[in-house]
């Protein structure tokens, strides 16, 4: 597809990735790449600098939004648009605060698909309307894609210098991300912090 806008879908369904590819080589986008979770997702947007990726929420390793949120800290202009099955204000909420540009409901018509990826591509954001109410309600956490990434080391166990050396971040700013994760996650402790990321399905 000559000049064909790029796409990288992630899903961890085999069957979800052949329709999405179908759903979008309809729409005109051309599927340049196809991930099963969300390190895979990552890795394939650093390598093939998509103009788009389409990303599930739950996947295996990191979450859909820890994705974005490592997307975003990408050098690159990849536009993100999170593809979920079902709708909460919180998943709405942090995916936006992560670095998306859209979120859609699995269940959306391919002309909403159509019209998402128009407007994301076009430098818009997109909300499909289902999705929108979902955002009526005041969001419980506002993370940063900076802080989603601090968390997601936290996570794994790193600590303040190791996480300094991963994201090459200074130890005082570390601190101060970390502290405010804390007041954020209403959390007393790191792994009160990691516990209650990982209820709300903000990290896995």
């Amino acid at each position: 597809m000559k000049n064909a806008p790029s796409c990288v879908i992630a899903d961890d369904h085999p069957l979800m990735r052949e329709i999405l590819r179908m759903r979008l080589e309809q729409a005109g986008i051309e599927v340049v790449g196809e991930a099963r979770d969300g390190n895979d997702a990552v890795r394939l947007v650093d390598q093939l600098h998509p103009q788009l990726a389409l990303l599930d929420l739950t996947m295996p390793g990191i979450t859909g939004i820890e994705a974005i949120a490592n997307i975003t800290l990408l050098e690159g202009s990849t536009r993100t648009i999170m593809y979920a099955a079902g709708v909460s204000a919180q998943d709405v909420q942090l995916a936006l605060d992560a670095g998306a540009s859209g979120y859609l409901d699995k269940s959306s018509a391919m002309e909403m698909l159509e019209m998402a990826i128009q407007t994301v591509l076009a430098g818009g954001s997109f909300i499909d309307p289902t999705v929108a109410r979902a955002l009526l309600d005041p969001p419980p956490f506002s993370i940063t894609a900076r802080e989603m990434q601090v968390l997601g080391l936290m996570t794994d166990g790193l600590q303040n210098k190791q996480i300094a050396q991963q994201t090459a971040l200074s130890i005082e700013t570390v601190k101060s991300h970390v502290s405010s994760l804390l007041i954020k996650l209403n959390a007393h402790s790191r792994t009160g912090a990691v516990t209650t990321a990982m209820r709300h399905r903000i990290v896995s």
